[in-house]
């Protein structure tokens, strides 16, 4: 017997409708399936964390990123294209 538990009550999935029975079937395997997923993303967090970690042992001023301003062939500051992902009118020393 399956039941569809609710804030209202506990129903007998075997009594209703045979389009939501299988409907309930259905919500069954999506459960199992999110259930996974999210132990997947556990998992991947971890390994993420776990590298931000071994990244950070780097982090010193040997590897510290100096940005300056860009400058076209003039010697004027670039400004930023807001249309592209990159920010021309900083690069990295």
């Amino acid at each position: 017997m399956s039941i569809f538990k609710t804030d209202n009550g506990d129903f007998d999935v075997s009594k209703m409708s045979l389009e939501n029975q299988r409907n309930f079937e259905l919500a069954q395997y999506l459960i199992i399936d999110i259930e996974s997923l999210s132990k997947d993303i556990q998992t991947k967090k971890a390994a993420l964390e776990y590298f931000k970690l071994q990244l950070g042992t780097e982090c010193n001023d040997d590897t510290k990123a100096i940005y300056k301003r860009t400058r076209d062939e003039d010697g004027k500051f670039i400004a930023d294209n807001p249309d592209t992902p990159e920010d021309e009118a900083w690069t990295i020393d």
